[in-house]
């Protein structure tokens, strides 16, 4: 399913391109980034075949993270979209994944009718945290040794939602 542009006051967000590929696949394999996502597979992400999209933040013309949402579309009684995102390491901090996450948010419930947004961080990542806070979500548990780290070490992760009135 095509996803349309969003465009906020400093960041765009958009499908991803093919040809980004390799370097969105770098930039995965960063320190800072690497640490929060295992490295993936050699061929990441064209291998996403369960009905994720894999979404672009591109920043002043560049790509400069990504966002890979998946939505549950079929059945209107189980309705709900969930997210995760990194940022170029040098864009760490200074809010731009917040901007990105609130502008899929927004389109998520204002078009596609969504009213449950989930995210699951590490327990660890404090500043994601933070982040997915000020775009709206709240932490509701812990799901212990939810996910296995570049390492082989099984680390937890805090269950964040974003839930508005559902439509009629």
């Amino acid at each position: 399913m095509s996803f349309p542009v969003l465009h906020g006051e400093r960041v765009l967000v958009r499908d991803l391109r093919e040809d980004e590929f390799e370097s969105l696949r770098q930039m995965r394999h960063t320190p800072e980034i690497v640490k929060w996502w295992n490295p993936g597979s050699s061929e990441w992400p064209a291998d996403n075949d369960d009905g994720e999209q894999n979404l672009a933040i591109e920043i002043d013309g560049e790509l400069a993270g990504h966002i890979e949402l998946y939505e549950e579309i079929e059945d209107p009684n189980w309705r709900f979209a969930t997210l995760d995102i990194f940022v170029a390491p040098e864009r760490i901090g200074q809010g731009y994944g917040t901007e990105a996450l609130k502008l899929v948010i927004e389109f998520l419930i204002e078009q596609r009718g969504h009213h449950r947004i989930t995210i699951d961080p590490a327990a660890d990542n404090t500043a994601a945290i933070r982040s997915y806070e000020k775009a709206g979500f709240r932490p509701i548990g812990r799901m212990e040794k939810y996910w296995r780290d570049g390492d082989g070490v099984w680390r937890d992760s805090v269950f964040m939602e974003l839930v508005v009135e559902p439509p009629s």
